[in-house]
């Protein structure tokens, strides 16, 4: 780490493989791999990692050689090092955090009878989604199936637990079914924009959800599902 910035760094072989340092000579080692073949060229990454929950700006060098085990020939001279300067200044990215971490939403018992084919629904019941925001704060909100990560759709699985079938449930965001952020495309799905606050405090985002009937035939029974929400930032 250098200093106390709150920033520190690793290495990383060609490979993708964290490196983990190795006294050496009053210093450190790293045994990055094997060259390319007929290139002399070595292959790996330098990452910035953050360490604290306060990061300072600041300028670092790291002095450095490659070294060949046991090939004297192979090995620089005395004094004949690589330099690598970083100069780094963090960005301050105000954030959200959820005032309930785990909320559940009761949703009242409906007869089979409320449904009358294929996409039919019945029963909204409305819900805040809470966030405890710092000033300025601008997250985007997406959500998630818990039960069936890959999907995508607007329908939200029903977990084992539920002993109903033919039905699903359908969250919405201003009257707009909400489509889940798929597990295999990172990024998609409904994205929701809360509002910004001017000053910290807490910020409600409105939703509904709903029972939609998804099969041809419907069985009564309990219904439960899980929905997970992401917050990002810009």
């Amino acid at each position: 780490s250098p200093g106390n910035t709150g920033i520190g760094f690793r290495f990383k072989n060609g490979s993708g493989t964290v490196l983990t340092p190795q006294p050496y000579s009053g210093g450190w080692t790293f045994a990055v791999g094997d060259a390319v073949n007929g290139s002399g060229t070595v292959a790996g990454t330098i990452e910035l990692i953050k360490l604290a929950n306060t990061v300072q700006s600041s300028a670092y060098a790291i002095s450095f050689w490659v070294h060949v085990p046991g090939k004297q020939y192979a090995n620089p001279a005395a004094g004949n090092t690589n330099r690598l300067n970083l100069n780094y200044t963090p960005t301050v990215v105000p954030t959200c955090t959820a005032t309930i971490p785990s909320m559940q939403v009761q949703l009242p018992s409906v007869s089979r009878s409320s449904f009358n084919g294929l996409g039919s629904t019945s029963t909204r019941t409305g819900f805040n989604l809470g966030l405890s925001c710092e000033a300025n704060a601008a997250p985007t909100v997406t959500l998630s199936d818990s039960t069936t990560p890959a999907n995508g759709t607007d329908r939200l699985s029903l977990t084992a637990s539920s002993t109903a079938s033919g039905i699903a449930l359908q969250l919405l965001s201003a009257n707009q079914p909400v489509a889940f952020s798929s597990s295999g495309s990172p990024g998609s799905g409904t994205v929701i924009t809360p509002p910004s606050p001017a000053s910290a405090g807490q910020v409600n985002i409105p939703l509904e959800v709903q029972y939609i009937q998804n099969s041809a035939s419907i069985s009564p029974g309990s219904v439960d599902a899980i929905a997970t929400f992401t917050l990002s930032y810009p």
